[in-house]
């Protein structure tokens, strides 16, 4: 394959030009309330677990996986950040591994403190950070595979989306976006959300609606914040497995990283934004929470939820 030429300041479109000028005021947290896609996900869940977690305020425990996505998130996109300023040899001296070490204990210990209990092992905190290690090595020695400092441009890391979806001026969707990058030769922005997985997705997870919604609404706000055509924003859920099974049949299952696009056509952008429209006008009232409305309990999606074993909270019978 021939080198591919870096891109030069010149070549850029004038909408990547407006990226680079766009700049994100803040908001009126005072007098606004903001939504996050991970709010509207465990409402479209269960209403019952949202109205514990933001009305009344209880909150969910920490996790282990939080604590791993977390550190993992930091590192590769820290990385990438490296190698996209610099180069790959300069990312590639980067201690990688050490930060990652690091920055996993150090997210644990915050959130032991706050708890002053411990919510995992010794021998689970070494198999996560034995998979973290595994899948750095695996994405170091992969890289080309899916990011260059040829063609592409990274725009940016946590880039911020602050907007107003709907006619309520007092609710703001808000999101940061995992890593957003420009290529030249396909004249395309590539909004990428790391994802974190034990074993990868499945045909489940690849259907399930609330996993899927995320980067079309991130689409649709991304082109509203910095004036990206939608044509020219492709997304895609870059997702890091810790486990793999060596002798799987295909090679794709032995792969560490699994790359998924999820339709983001305006049919389905339309979609996801009348959701979300909805949701929030069942749950605000102006810029406060309504506690008029029966948040309804989803039993099917108790599985995984931080207050199924907590029958004073709720016990997974009838509406609240």
């Amino acid at each position: 394959m021939p080198k591919k030429q870096k891109v030069k300041k010149n070549e850029y479109p004038d909408y990547v030009n407006q990226v680079f000028e766009t700049v994100v005021e803040p908001t009126d947290y005072i007098n606004k309330k903001g939504v996050s896609y991970s709010q509207f996900s465990i409402y479209s869940d269960c209403p019952h677990r949202w109205y514990l977690q933001y009305i009344e305020k209880h909150k969910s425990p920490p996790s282990i996986h939080f604590t791993f996505g977390t550190s993992m998130h930091e590192t590769l996109q820290e990385y990438i950040q490296i190698m996209y300023d610099k180069s790959v040899a300069e990312a590639n001296r980067w201690n990688y591994s050490e930060f990652f070490q690091r920055r996993f204990l150090e997210l644990y210990r915050e959130e032991k403190d706050k708890t002053e209990s411990h919510y995992s092992s010794p021998s689970e905190l070494m198999e996560f950070m034995e998979d973290g290690l595994a899948i750095i090595d695996y994405f170091v020695k992969n890289r080309g595979y899916y990011f260059t400092n040829g063609s592409q441009v990274l725009l940016g890391i946590e880039m911020p989306i602050n907007i107003t979806p709907t006619t309520n001026p007092n609710v703001f969707f808000n999101g940061r976006l995992d890593l957003v990058i420009y290529d030249h030769s396909l004249n395309r922005v590539k909004i990428i959300d790391i994802k974190t997985s034990t074993r990868g997705w499945n045909r489940y997870q690849k259907t399930d609606k609330v996993k899927l919604r995320q980067l079309p609404l991130y689409k649709k706000y991304f082109s509203e914040q910095y004036g990206v055509p939608l044509e020219n924003i492709e997304v895609e859920y870059f997702i890091v497995k810790r486990k793999i099974n060596e002798n799987a049949e295909f090679a794709s299952q032995r792969k560490r990283i699994q790359i998924f696009s999820p339709p983001s056509g305006k049919i389905t952008i339309n979609q996801i934004t009348a959701e979300l429209n909805s949701f929030i006008q069942t749950c605000f009232n102006g810029n406060e929470y309504r506690t008029d409305v029966e948040y309804y309990k989803n039993i099917d999606k108790c599985k995984w939820c931080p207050f199924n074993d907590k029958p004073e909270l709720c016990d997974k019978g009838a509406s609240k």
